[in-house]
């Protein structure tokens, strides 16, 4: 099935997929202690800060699954969670110092893997850069209409 060229759009995203999940666990979250959950949470926080409700949203999971996987990472002293003085319902999830390092060496990792998988193979790179960012686009703009 991999190496077929007739796959259809169905078939492509469950391969991709499978390939993305595959390279978070076995190459960017694979610390001794990190959980793929955690992992994703925290690529998931930027450094200003972000609404528990836009992470839960991006990562498809429920507020109850996202607060105890953030409940998780308080006690490790990788993020802190603010409630929003105008509305006390709102919550926003911060990075540590100690997040901000962790985010930064997945960061690192996705990097030096998007290079090895891009290498010299490929023939026009910003073709290719710029078709993943319009079919990401097209991903994110579908999400939120879920």
């Amino acid at each position: 099935m991999l190496y077929n060229t007739t796959m259809n759009m169905g078939e492509i995203l469950n391969e991709l997929f499978f390939s993305l999940n595959f390279f978070h666990r076995k190459i960017i979250c694979n610390d001794k202690n990190d959980s793929l959950a955690q992992c994703l949470a925290i690529l998931s926080i930027p450094k200003n800060g972000v609404q528990m409700r836009i992470v839960t949203k991006k990562l498809g999971i429920d507020k109850s699954t996202l607060t105890r996987i953030i409940e998780n990472l308080e006690k490790l002293d990788l993020v802190f969670r603010k409630k929003n003085k105008k509305d006390r319902r709102s919550v926003k999830i911060y990075l540590t110092e100690q997040g901000l390092y962790q985010s930064e060496k997945y960061r690192l990792r996705l990097e030096i893997l998007g290079k090895q998988i891009l290498s010299n193979n490929i023939q026009n790179k910003k073709e290719l850069k710029s078709t993943l960012e319009n079919f990401l686009w097209e991903l994110w703009k579908y999400n939120l209409k879920i």
